[in-house]
């Protein structure tokens, strides 16, 4: 180390041990910054900030300005604590620099002094005001709320899987709603901000989420952060007239805060003003009793993050309150939007919000929306153990619960074990579910998905598919969030239309349409497909996203006729240009030719597709005809209330046949009026009550009215034939 001797003015250069770095040299080495820098530095009156280029030497610049020689200045982070480094925080806009104490100060020494002397000041600016207003349109006041929840999840995300964090902690997000100081909040304790990331979160654009490298692995890592302006356009979307965005973190008992000058920066931004500089405080915070009430809380830790909209816009929060434990309102579509956060470990749990899923690795996330004393637990709410109506989750979950009892009775053998992986019990039980994955891949790319759908049978003549979703169609979820505004809902394998397009005659003729309306699903996809700014739906743009482009025009049917069979811009190995050595005079290849071969090449393309796509075709009609024919129950005859007749019963072997008036037919009923046993007369004259069926005479079709139902049953060959022998064939039939 190299420094000055306490006894003497005289520089003092000590010889470091043998094997030990050499901290002077290493700290008088160049350092270029890696983009412009706001460099503050702090000494014992006031703070002085220093603008240093990109490509330029800090320490130089900074001693420049200053006056103090490169050798004594010490770069950091601007919460202290952290030497700064432009490899590693290359995003970072401003830093702190202190001046060694004593020439070879320790680090942190003089620094505690100048930071009580001075408070930091973060800089906004014209470029950060129109940043901002790029976000205009952007947001909704629902999706902004989303947009908060997303930077809260992925913080305890983060926390979860950091090293070092305790086995107690666990990772909890709240929505606070103050209706009475009209404040929202999404408070977490998840990783927290260091003082210098506080100031990286008010200077727009610089998201780091790239940092942490998981981003795309798995399909429900929660990693949701894009773009470095997300928390703060969303915030102005909630934002009423004279209202603040402020953001707020606490570890250890002490915190610090920011607020953002947004009417300032806006009405700069739409001036015009390019001068326009605010240098806006970071200032000490202690959290208010709401939110030390949460720190209370089991597993919650010593740390906080708080994201506050002081003056939210008009009357929101109150429509939000009125709408809240309703069908479609908040906490509904936030339990929809966040599902897989908020399924528990339990095996049971998970199997029956994710069937087919439980195997990949998933962050639970205790989340609760909060006003006052009132706390809505969104974890239960998903399972139907809560105050809110008609959920829609918990609405999908129970028809799985009904449909599963009913497979029960159906296969006792096979009770608790109809997922594909644990039918041995009962071979005969047909799984309720269908399992499509694959690999994307284009331009180095590489995506996951699975495609998994579920069918709802008919049971006793009435459908058990949940209202609340749209049979035959699938809904997407990207890194387990629901994109709640993608337009693709289906590929061309899981239409009856698309299906019988790709099979030809090899089309199950027996496999009607209807059944095609019988299955739901999910498609998950990971964090490689690019999604749009509101991460609402996936980003259909070629020019942006090769990964989305491949699979759906691989699969989607509607997706090529939408874009048109050929396109303009022909790629570079399609087809030879001009100049090539296979064009024009010499080249062999004339303009007709050209046109022939890139038809061949669509025409390749398309068979290859077409290859790829049959085999999914067969083995979804397969799927889809077992689950008819061993599970559905169509039609029902129904004994309760109609008229039952004997006939043809035949004593030796036990058999007979009977009729009834009474049909379901997937969930319709259909009632024949009772008639006379020898004339088969009406006995209600009004001819509304008919019953008629088109048949065909002589190939022609004819109208005819329905007597009743023909059934057969058995009986005890031992005994005559009783009542109930003939109710319960009836029930059965």
């Amino acid at each position: 180390a190299g420094g000055y001797h306490p006894a003497c003015a005289q520089p003092v250069h000590l010889v470091p041990p043998p094997g030990c770095l050499d901290r002077r040299r290493v700290a008088m080495a160049p350092m270029a910054a890696p983009r412009r820098l706001h460099v503050h530095f702090c000494d014992a009156g006031e703070a002085t900030e220093v603008l240093v280029p990109s490509g330029q030497d800090i320490r130089s610049t900074v001693s420049q300005k200053i006056g103090v020689p490169a050798h004594e200045i010490a770069l950091e982070l601007l919460d202290g604590e952290v030497a700064y480094d432009p490899a590693l925080y290359a995003t970072c806009s401003d830093i702190r620099a202190v001046r060694r104490c004593g020439g070879a100060a320790r680090r942190g020494e003089g620094s505690a002094g100048s930071q009580q002397q001075q408070q930091p000041t973060v800089l906004f600016n014209f470029p950060s005001a129109k940043i901002l207003l790029t976000t205009e349109g952007i947001f909704s006041q629902e999706t902004a709320v989303y947009e908060l929840l997303d930077n809260a999840l992925e913080s305890v995300y983060l926390r979860r899987r950091a090293s070092g964090t305790p086995s107690s902690y666990i990772p909890q997000v709240v929505l606070l709603l103050d209706l009475e100081r009209n404040i929202l909040r999404v408070v977490d304790n998840g990783r927290s901000l260091t003082y210098g990331e506080l100031v990286m979160w008010g200077q727009l654009g610089t998201s780091d989420h790239q940092k942490h490298g998981d981003s795309a692995s798995g399909f429900f890592p929660v990693r949701y952060s894009r773009f470095g302006v997300g928390s703060k356009g969303a915030g102005k979307a909630l934002l009423g007239e004279g209202g603040e965005l402020s953001m707020a973190r606490v570890e250890g008992g002490s915190g610090t805060k920011l607020t953002m000058p947004i009417a300032k920066m806006m009405a700069a931004a739409e001036e015009g003003d390019r001068k326009g500089e605010w240098k806006q405080p970071v200032s000490s915070w202690q959290p208010d009793a709401q939110v030390r009430a949460l720190m209370g809380r089991e597993g919650w830790g010593d740390k906080a993050t708080c994201f506050e909209v002081l003056g939210v816009k008009g009357n929101t929060l109150a429509v939000v309150e009125a709408m809240l434990t309703q069908q479609g309102g908040l906490a509904d579509k936030v339990c929809d939007k966040y599902l897989p956060c908020l399924v528990s470990d339990d095996p049971s749990s998970a199997a029956r919000a994710l069937p087919e899923m439980e195997g990949f690795a998933r962050q639970p996330i205790r989340t609760s929306i909060e006003l006052g004393a009132r706390r809505i637990k969104l974890n239960d709410e998903i399972f139907g153990n809560g105050e809110v109506d008609n959920l829609r989750c918990s609405q999908i979950i129970l028809a799985r619960q009904i449909r599963d009892q009913h497979l029960e009775e159906l296969f006792p053998q096979a009770a608790g074990s109809h997922s594909a992986a644990t039918r041995a019990a009962d071979p005969s039980c047909p799984s309720m579910t269908k399992v499509f994955d694959g690999i994307c891949e284009a331009d180095g790319k590489r995506g996951s998905w699975r495609l998994v759908l579920e069918y709802f049978p008919s049971i006793n003549g009435s459908k058990s598919m949940p209202p609340v979703v749209e049979p035959g169609c699938f809904e997407v979820r990207w890194n387990g969030r629901l994109l709640s505004e993608e337009r693709t809902k289906s590929f061309q394998f899981t239409e009856p239309a698309g299906a019988k397009e790709l099979l030809g005659r090899g089309f199950p003729k027996d496999l009607p349409e209807a059944v095609w309306q019988c299955f739901t699903g999910t498609l998950y996809l990971d964090g490689n497909f690019a999604v749009d700014p509101t991460k609402n739906a996936l980003l259909h743009d070629s020019s942006v996203d090769s990964l989305v482009q491949n699979l759906f025009r691989k699969w989607d049917s509607r997706a090529e006729k939408q874009r048109g069979h050929g396109s303009a811009r022909s790629s570079p190995l399609s087809s030879p240009g001009f100049g090539s050595p296979g064009y024009g005079p010499g080249g062999g290849n004339s303009p007709r030719e050209v046109a022939s071969m890139r038809q061949q090449q669509q025409l390749d393309a398309a068979q290859k597709k077409k290859e790829e796509m049959v085999p999914l075709a067969k083995e979804m009609c397969a799927w889809l005809h077992e689950c008819r024919t061993n599970v559905d129950e169509d039609v029902i005859f129904v004994a309760e209330g109609t008229d039952l007749t004997l006939r043809d019963v035949d004593a030796a072997r036990g058999t007979f046949k009977a009729t009834t008036n009474h049909v379901r037919i997937s969930g319709k009923n259909f009632v024949a009026p009772f008639r006379d046993e020898e004339s088969l007369e009406a006995k209600d004259p009004d001819p509304k009550k008919r019953l008629l069926v088109k048949i065909a005479v002589r190939k022609q079709e004819e109208f005819a009215e329905v007597c009743d139902f023909q059934f057969d049953g058995s009986f005890n060959t031992g005994s005559a034939l009783r009542d109930s022998d003939v109710t319960e064939a009836c029930r059965q039939a």
